[in-house]
């Protein structure tokens, strides 16, 4: 929950640097997810509404953020973790798993699926390395 910076591991220089801060608080936690050149901060809302998840969008080129409309998980349960994988996104609570189409900032209902029968934390991140030819 305290967690509210985004830090890029600079390989070249064997450093981390701050990229930025989240604009929104959370009461309970968030998940962070990359495709392309967007970071979605998939996060569960403030203090009694927690069980409503929202979402921000940070574009890494320019810097700014964004709100995306709608609800991403539903009132069942709050989020576990999102992860992506090719053009999906993946919301994981107890009570269902949902998958969503990403399409520029939005993210359209694909399909729900089980949730994650246990309780606890399932963490993922996101590992970006830069492309070889920038090495040289």
């Amino acid at each position: 929950m305290e967690t509210t910076e985004i830090y890029e591991y600079m390989s070249r220089k064997d450093e981390w640097r701050l990229v930025t801060t989240l604009i929104r608080q959370q009461s309970y936690g968030h998940s962070m997810v990359g495709h392309r050149d967007n970071l979605y901060v998939v996060r569960n809302g403030p203090s009694a509404d927690f069980l409503r998840c929202l979402m921000d969008c940070y574009n890494l080129t320019s810097g700014q953020w964004s709100s995306l409309p709608g609800h991403f998980v539903n009132s069942k349960g709050s989020l576990f973790t999102a992860l992506v994988r090719s053009d999906s996104v993946l919301t994981l609570n107890r009570s269902m798993t949902q998958e969503f189409a990403i399409n520029g900032k939005t993210w359209k209902p694909r399909r729900q699926m089980k949730g994650f029968p246990r309780s606890g934390s399932v963490w993922t991140f996101l590992l970006r390395l830069p492309d070889a030819r920038m090495l040289q």
